[in-house]
């Protein structure tokens, strides 16, 4: 562990909320929508798909697992890599990684095609918590984190009732053979919708701090102030910089924060 002297983290914090507080959590919140809608909207298609490809319940019920299964080996690899190699570009990563997944289960022939697609559309989804859940805390001032963290969490149910609904529709308008393919298009053109929304938010600027990229952090932290026509005097504070591998990070989680 090693640390880092610089007093843009205190600025961020000391920064009212502005506009550019409520864009970037919503661009990057909606995940939880998504999230919803996925587990929502397989279960409410999930009885016309297993009839027309011909899955025992066993087969069922391990699709919706090895979507859970995908999240997790997720989490823990794109977890690592946003602290590797940046937040900005997991944000792309994952949601195109999640989108394609579940775009590709509207043509699933089999159950193993299904199985593959699951996983991967929850191993987008489970990074998408690892490193948005970085960047949302690392951007947000201190003394909202609270409030924004609960405020993205309940957004679960928003994306729930998107999800039955849409289900409902697409369950009524077309063929159930066809209906449950539909809505894994509609979830997988939803979330390629938002990268486009993605590419305009910034990197972290403490993870730039950590990588000793302090111009480019600088530079973002000013912008940000000069949207809320605030450049707040802060004094300088030792910011921890974690350097050790995948392994270490796992001792350390398993034995001084147990």
């Amino acid at each position: 562990m090693r640390f880092i002297k610089t007093d843009l983290t205190c600025r961020l914090d000391a920064l009212p909320w502005t506009g550019f507080h409520t864009r970037f959590v919503v661009a990057l919140g909606i995940t939880w929508v998504l999230d919803a809608f996925e587990v929502v909207i397989v279960s409410a298609v999930l009885k016309p798909m297993a009839k027309q490809l011909e899955l025992s319940t066993q087969q069922a019920s391990l699709l919706v697992s090895g979507f859970l299964i995908g999240a997790i080996i997720g989490s823990l690899l794109f977890g690592y890599l946003a602290d590797k190699f940046g937040r900005k570009s997991l944000f792309i990563i994952t949601l195109l990684l999640y989108s394609g997944g579940t775009f590709l289960t509207g043509f699933a022939d089999s159950f193993e095609f299904a199985m593959l697609c699951r996983i991967l559309a929850g191993a987008g989804l489970g990074g998408e918590f690892a490193a948005i859940q970085s960047a949302i805390d690392e951007f947000v001032p201190a003394r909202h984190r609270g409030k924004v963290d609960g405020t993205i969490t309940a957004l679960w149910n928003l994306g729930s009732i998107m999800a039955s609904l849409s289900g409902l529709y697409l369950l009524k308008t077309f063929d159930e053979s066809f209906a449950w393919r539909v809505a894994y298009f509609l979830g997988g053109i939803l979330a390629l919708l938002i990268v486009f929304i993605r590419l305009y938010v910034p990197e972290s600027p403490r993870w730039l701090i950590a990588k000793n990229r302090i111009k480019e952090a600088e530079e973002i932290v000013k912008r940000v102030e000069k949207e809320a026509g605030f450049s707040p005097k802060a004094e300088s504070c030792d910011i921890p910089v974690f350097e050790g591998s995948i392994f270490d990070a796992t001792k350390i989680i398993l034995t001084r924060y147990r």
